[in-house]
């Protein structure tokens, strides 16, 4: 199992060391970051997560972590889904009279049958730590310095690909360790080989990410971790 840190260090590592007299590049790190896990091919396990979510009137946002719903509650009760997030699919339900029920749209609503009800969401998220100084979440990275070094790397050629401008690095330099480029496509090499993964390693991880039970299950023995309340 991999050391997990976030995001965040990595922020306080290039403020060091690359000394950036500009700040608004930090929200766009966990995108950022996120992309370059993708690129080093970091399989990660995603975390279950229980959620409050108060409804405006019939609608409320789900959270932007999330990347898998797998219940909704009410007052204590599972409610039955019509719609999955990600078409327009209309389950069966589960009961054969609906008392309530809720549905999702390709927008990241949810929309339930009482008005401004409170609910409960079972999701599951990649892992991330929120930082309420800004107001955004931030992607845990494995602890590995070469794998820190990549992503340093790989953010710091992403802004001056975007017009960012750094009085030492640059773009297309002829020197290597003055070009952001060739720096991270070196610290690539290093990352993927320092995770180490196997490809059995990698399908087995992969297969975990991507089956997750889709009927109604027993959360009360899941230990979910408490998000904060979406209002």
């Amino acid at each position: 199992m991999l050391n997990l840190i976030s995001g965040k260090e990595i922020v306080g590592r290039i403020n060091d060391k690359f000394n950036l007299d500009y700040t608004d590049w930090i929200n766009r790190t966990p995108l950022l970051i996120a992309d370059a896990l993708r690129k080093i091919n970091i399989p990660m396990t995603y975390e279950k997560v229980r959620s409050t979510v108060i409804l405006n009137g019939y609608i409320g946002d789900l959270p932007y972590d999330l990347n898998y719903l797998d219940a909704v509650s009410y007052n204590g009760e599972f409610v039955d889904k019509l719609e999955y997030i990600n078409n327009n699919i209309t389950d069966i339900p589960n009961q054969g009279v609906i008392i309530h029920f809720y549905t999702l749209d390709l927008n990241r609503h949810i929309t339930f049958t009482i008005q401004d009800a409170e609910l409960v969401l079972y999701y599951r998220r990649l892992p991330c730590v929120f930082d309420f100084d800004r107001n955004i979440y931030f992607p845990s990275v494995p602890d590995n310095i070469f794998v820190i070094e990549a992503i340093e790397w790989y953010i710091i050629m992403s802004l001056l690909i975007r017009g960012h401008k750094h009085p030492i690095y640059e773009i297309g330099s002829n020197n290597p360790f003055l070009n952001p480029q060739i720096q991270w496509e070196t610290s690539l090499k290093k990352a993927r080989n320092a995770i180490g993964f196997t490809k059995e390693d990698r399908l087995a991880i992969n297969v975990m990410k991507t089956s997750f039970i889709t009927d109604f299950i027993d959360y009360k023995d899941i230990n979910f971790v408490p998000n904060i309340t979406i209002s």
